[in-house]
Protein backbone atom coordinates (compact mmCIF):
# COMPACT_ATOMS: atom_id res chain seq x y z
CA UNK A 1 0.00 0.00 0.00
CA UNK A 2 1.33 3.36 -0.80
CA UNK A 3 1.95 5.92 2.06
CA UNK A 4 0.37 8.67 2.57
CA UNK A 5 3.11 10.79 1.24
CA UNK A 6 3.73 9.22 -1.95
CA UNK A 7 -0.21 9.28 -2.67
CA UNK A 8 -0.07 13.08 -2.29
CA UNK A 9 2.43 13.44 -4.61
CA UNK A 10 0.68 11.84 -7.32
CA UNK A 11 -2.30 13.86 -6.62
CA UNK A 12 -0.60 16.99 -7.49
CA UNK A 13 0.94 17.77 -11.05
CA UNK A 14 4.43 16.17 -11.22
CA UNK A 15 5.22 18.44 -13.69
CA UNK A 16 4.88 22.72 -14.61
CA UNK A 17 2.23 22.63 -16.53
CA UNK A 18 2.47 26.33 -18.02
CA UNK A 19 4.83 28.27 -19.98
CA UNK A 20 5.73 25.27 -22.77
CA UNK A 21 7.62 26.64 -25.21
CA UNK A 22 7.35 25.39 -28.73
CA UNK A 23 11.04 24.46 -28.70
CA UNK A 24 9.51 21.38 -26.29
CA UNK A 25 8.14 19.58 -29.62
CA UNK A 26 11.18 18.79 -31.51
CA UNK A 27 13.36 18.06 -28.07
CA UNK A 28 10.61 14.98 -27.43
CA UNK A 29 10.27 14.01 -31.23
CA UNK A 30 14.02 13.50 -31.23
CA UNK A 31 13.38 10.97 -27.68
CA UNK A 32 11.01 8.58 -29.21
CA UNK A 33 7.62 10.61 -28.67
CA UNK A 34 5.82 11.17 -32.00
CA UNK A 35 2.92 13.08 -33.49
CA UNK A 36 -0.79 11.99 -33.43
CA UNK A 37 -3.09 12.79 -36.20
CA UNK A 38 -5.73 13.78 -34.34
CA UNK A 39 -3.49 17.15 -33.33
CA UNK A 40 -4.54 20.69 -34.64
CA UNK A 41 -3.82 24.24 -34.54
CA UNK A 42 -4.90 24.49 -31.12
CA UNK A 43 -3.37 20.90 -29.59
CA UNK A 44 -0.02 19.41 -30.20
CA UNK A 45 -0.58 15.42 -29.16
CA UNK A 46 2.21 13.39 -28.72
CA UNK A 47 2.39 9.44 -27.81
CA UNK A 48 4.89 7.17 -26.83
CA UNK A 49 5.31 3.37 -26.03
CA UNK A 50 7.14 2.45 -22.61
CA UNK A 51 7.96 -1.25 -22.17
CA UNK A 52 6.95 -1.51 -17.71
CA UNK A 53 8.12 -5.07 -16.30
CA UNK A 54 7.17 -6.95 -19.89
CA UNK A 55 3.79 -4.98 -20.68
CA UNK A 56 3.39 -2.43 -23.52
CA UNK A 57 2.04 0.88 -22.77
CA UNK A 58 1.22 3.93 -25.49
CA UNK A 59 1.15 6.84 -23.38
CA UNK A 60 -0.46 10.35 -24.88
CA UNK A 61 -0.21 13.73 -23.65
CA UNK A 62 -1.32 16.72 -25.03
CA UNK A 63 -0.68 20.61 -24.92
CA UNK A 64 -3.31 23.34 -25.72
CA UNK A 65 -1.80 26.34 -27.54
CA UNK A 66 -1.99 29.29 -24.92
CA UNK A 67 -0.39 31.98 -27.30
CA UNK A 68 1.94 32.48 -29.82
CA UNK A 69 4.91 30.17 -28.71
CA UNK A 70 3.14 28.75 -25.48
CA UNK A 71 1.93 25.70 -24.77
CA UNK A 72 -0.30 24.08 -21.49
CA UNK A 73 -0.01 20.67 -20.62
CA UNK A 74 -3.60 19.16 -20.45
CA UNK A 75 -4.39 17.60 -16.83
CA UNK A 76 -3.07 14.90 -15.34
CA UNK A 77 -0.21 14.37 -16.99
CA UNK A 78 -0.50 11.46 -18.47
CA UNK A 79 -3.67 12.34 -20.32
CA UNK A 80 -4.29 8.61 -21.46
CA UNK A 81 -2.65 5.52 -21.28
CA UNK A 82 -3.10 2.49 -23.22
CA UNK A 83 -2.12 -0.80 -22.40
CA UNK A 84 -1.25 -2.86 -25.73
CA UNK A 85 0.65 -5.95 -26.59
CA UNK A 86 2.72 -7.11 -29.97
CA UNK A 87 1.09 -8.79 -32.66
CA UNK A 88 2.95 -12.20 -33.80
CA UNK A 89 3.00 -11.06 -37.40
CA UNK A 90 1.94 -7.62 -37.93
CA UNK A 91 1.22 -7.55 -41.51
CA UNK A 92 2.46 -3.61 -41.88
CA UNK A 93 4.95 -1.78 -39.41
CA UNK A 94 2.06 0.57 -37.58
CA UNK A 95 0.15 -2.91 -37.05
CA UNK A 96 3.09 -3.98 -34.76
CA UNK A 97 0.39 -3.24 -31.31
CA UNK A 98 -2.86 -3.50 -30.89
CA UNK A 99 -4.70 -1.61 -28.05
CA UNK A 100 -6.00 -3.75 -25.26
CA UNK A 101 -7.32 -1.29 -22.54
CA UNK A 102 -7.19 2.43 -22.22
CA UNK A 103 -7.07 4.78 -18.94
CA UNK A 104 -8.66 8.32 -19.65
CA UNK A 105 -7.50 10.94 -17.48
CA UNK A 106 -10.50 12.64 -17.76
CA UNK A 107 -11.98 9.68 -16.10
CA UNK A 108 -9.90 9.13 -13.37
CA UNK A 109 -9.27 12.76 -12.44
CA UNK A 110 -5.63 13.07 -11.30
CA UNK A 111 -2.26 10.78 -11.79
CA UNK A 112 -3.80 9.10 -8.36
CA UNK A 113 -6.40 7.55 -10.26
CA UNK A 114 -4.14 5.66 -12.45
CA UNK A 115 -2.49 4.00 -10.31
CA UNK A 116 -5.58 3.09 -8.55
CA UNK A 117 -7.07 1.56 -11.95
CA UNK A 118 -4.01 -0.26 -11.81
CA UNK A 119 -1.38 1.39 -13.58
CA UNK A 120 2.41 0.98 -12.82
CA UNK A 121 4.17 3.51 -10.78
CA UNK A 122 6.78 2.58 -12.95
CA UNK A 123 5.17 3.65 -16.52
CA UNK A 124 3.98 7.30 -14.27
CA UNK A 125 7.22 7.82 -13.02
CA UNK A 126 9.03 6.73 -16.43
CA UNK A 127 6.41 9.43 -18.02
CA UNK A 128 7.03 12.32 -15.52
CA UNK A 129 11.30 11.43 -15.94
CA UNK A 130 11.17 12.01 -19.89
CA UNK A 131 8.87 15.18 -19.09
CA UNK A 132 11.08 16.97 -17.10
CA UNK A 133 13.87 16.26 -18.87
CA UNK A 134 12.67 17.63 -22.43
CA UNK A 135 10.12 20.02 -22.01
CA UNK A 136 11.29 23.51 -22.50
CA UNK A 137 9.84 26.26 -20.35
CA UNK A 138 9.36 29.94 -20.91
Amino acid sequence: MMDLATAYLYLSSPVKLKDIHKGTFPNMIQAGWYRDHRASNKFQILNKRFNIEGSWYRVLVRFELQSDSFYELSSPVPFVITETEKKDSPSEFRDIFVDKKSYHGRKLKHVFGFINAGVPIALIDAVIQDLKQYIVYK
